[in-house]
C-alpha cells in the first residue's frame, strides 16, 4: 500500500508538458450523409472554431483528432525526404489531425518554427515532437526540411517539446501533428481554454455547434482534469483498494496488542502489585509492560519488512518512478507499525501502573 501510494503520488506530480486547467473538451461526430465530403467537413470546423473564440471568457479554442491522455490512436511510419531505409526500418509517430491554436489552448509552447496558418492550407506541411526531429535530422535545425509521410513529401514547419499527450505513465512518444484540414474527419474533439470555470461553458459549447447544425449531437463533455483524472481511474482503484486493506490489517494488528497484552496485565495483576509494593514506581512498571508488548511488535515487524522487501517485486509493474524496494516507504511504514502498536501497549501499560499493591497482597 505504501509504495502503490507513493507511486501513486509520483504519477500525479510527473511533468505533463502542458496545463490542464480551465480547459473544457466536447466531441462533435458529423453524420457521415450529410458531410461525405472532406471540402464539408473542413468548413464546419472551421466555423466551430470561429463561434468558440467569439464565447465569452475564451481565452484560445482548438480542434484535436484525439484528446491527450487517451492512448495511442494513429500510428504511422515517417522518414526524411531522401530516406532509403525500409519502411519498418523508419521511425513510427502518433499522429494527431489539430487546427492551429491546438498548443496556445494546452498551454505547451512550440521549441521551434511555428503553429500552422491559414496560408498553410494547400500546403503539405507537419509539425513534430522533438523525439522525431532528433532521429530524422541529428544535430540539425528540423524547421524548413521536408519529411515523408505515407510516402508523401511533407515540410516541418514547427518542433514541440517531447510532452506526455498519450498517457501519464509512460515516457513520451514520438508525435507527428498534421493540419485538421489536410484530412478532416468526421469526429473530433473541441479544445477551449476558458478564463472562468470551464465546466461552466458547456452549454455554449453545445449551443455554438447547434446553431451551425441542430442535427450534429455532443454526446459529452468534460474538462482535461476529469480525462486526466480518468486516466488513471485504474491506478486509484488499484490503491485504493490495497489501501482498505492495509489499514484493515492494520487496525486488526493494533486490536491484537491491546488485547493480548491486556490480558496480560489483568493475569499479572499479582505481580505488578508485589513490585509496586516492594518499590517499584510507576515509570518502571509503565517500562516493563512496554517493553515486554513492544519485543514481539519488532520481531514481527522485522519478519514483515523482509517480506514486504520480497514480495515488493510482484508490484513492479504497477509502480511508477518508485523502486520496489524504496528505503523511504519501508521506513515510513515501519514507524506507522511501530506508532500504531506502541499505542496499542500504552493503554494497557498505564492499567498496570494503577494496580493497587494492598489488594494485590491481600490475595496472595
Amino acid at each position: 500500500a505504501g509504495l502503490l501510494i507513493r507511486s501513486f503520488d509520483r504519477l500525479m506530480s510527473v511533468d505533463r508538458g502542458f496545463d490542464v486547467e480551465r480547459v473544457l473538451a466536447a466531441d462533435v461526430a458529423l453524420p457521415s450523409e450529410k458531410y461525405a465530403k472532406r471540402d464539408q467537413r473542413s468548413e464546419f470546423y472551421r466555423r466551430l472554431l470561429d463561434q468558440a473564440r467569439a464565447m465569452p471568457g475564451v481565452t484560445s479554442a482548438a480542434l484535436v483528432s484525439a484528446l491527450p491522455l487517451q492512448g495511442e490512436t494513429w500510428v504511422d511510419i515517417v522518414g526524411n525526404e531522401h530516406d532509403t531505409r525500409e519502411m519498418f526500418a523508419r521511425p513510427t509517430v502518433n499522429v494527431r489531425f489539430i487546427s492551429s491554436e491546438y498548443f496556445k489552448t494546452l498551454g505547451a509552447p512550440l521549441r521551434a518554427g511555428r503553429a500552422f496558418e491559414d496560408m498553410d492550407r494547400g500546403r503539405t506541411v507537419a509539425i513534430i515532437s522533438k523525439s522525431v526531429a532528433d532521429r530524422l535530422f541529428p544535430g540539425q535545425d528540423a524547421v524548413g526540411r521536408k519529411i515523408l509521410h505515407n510516402e508523401t513529401v511533407t515540410q516541418v514547419v514547427g518542433v514541440t517539446s517531447d510532452f506526455r499527450s498519450t498517457s501519464l505513465d509512460k515516457d513520451p512518444v514520438n508525435m507527428l501533428y498534421i493540419p485538421y484540414w489536410q484530412r478532416p474527419r468526421l469526429s473530433a474533439s473541441l479544445l477551449v481554454r476558458s478564463a472562468i470555470d470551464p465546466k461552466a461553458m458547456s452549454g455554449s459549447v453545445r449551443e455554438a455547434v447547434w446553431s451551425l447544425d441542430p442535427e450534429v449531437p455532443v454526446p459529452e463533455t468534460r474538462t482535461l482534469v476529469q480525462i486526466m483524472n480518468k486516466s488513471v481511474a485504474e491506478r486509484r482503484f488499484n490503491m485504493s483498494l490495497v489501501l482498505a486493506f492495509a489499514l484493515s490489517a492494520l487496525a486488526l494488528a493494533s486490536f491484537g496488542v491491546y488485547g493480548v497484552l491486556a490480558y496480560t496485565v489483568a493475569r499479572r495483576r499479582s505481580e505488578i502489585g508485589i513490585r509496586m509494593a516492594l518499590g517499584a514506581d510507576a515509570g518502571s512498571v509503565r517500562s516493563l509492560v512496554l517493553r515486554q508488548g513492544m519485543q514481539p511488535v519488532a520481531i514481527g515487524l522485522a519478519v514483515g519488512v523482509a517480506g514486504a522487501l520480497a514480495a515488493g517485486r510482484l508490484l513492479s509493474s504497477m509502480l511508477f518512478r518508485v523502486s520496489a524496494n524504496d528505503p523511504l516507504t519501508v521506513a515510513a511504514v515501519a514507524a506507522a507499525l511501530c506508532a500504531v502498536a506502541l499505542a496499542a501497549c500504552a493503554v494497557p501499560a498505564r492499567r498496570a501502573t494503577r494496580v493497587n499493591p494492598i489488594a494485590a497482597l491481600r490475595c496472595e
